[in-house]
């Protein structure tokens, strides 16, 4: 659900349990209960979604780079190893 969802839903909320007297000043009262969640929500260390998003195709990215950077790591070593088991063996 996103903020404009939850704000349309409390405002169906308000109609619900607001006296009929009282649904003149909905507005009001949403408008302030708005901005009171707003700032909440600001205060909040959170991300979008778009944001969550590029930031998990970036992982995703750099995990696929890791291990092909993993992979020739690998490679190398053992032609390393192969490269020394060809030297002829020193006298000491």
């Amino acid at each position: 659900m996103n903020v404009e969802q939850l704000f349309a839903r409390l405002g169906e909320q308000l109609d619900f349990v607001l006296p009929p007297g009282m649904r003149s000043m909905r507005q009001d009262i949403e408008q302030g209960l708005r901005t009171i969640l707003q700032e909440a929500l600001g205060k909040m260390d959170m991300v979008t979604r778009h944001e969550f998003g590029q930031q998990t195709a970036l992982l995703n990215k750099t995990q696929l780079r890791v291990t092909e950077l993993e992979n020739r790591l690998r490679a190398m070593e053992l032609k390393v190893r192969e490269l020394r088991q060809q030297e002829p063996k020193q006298k000491k």
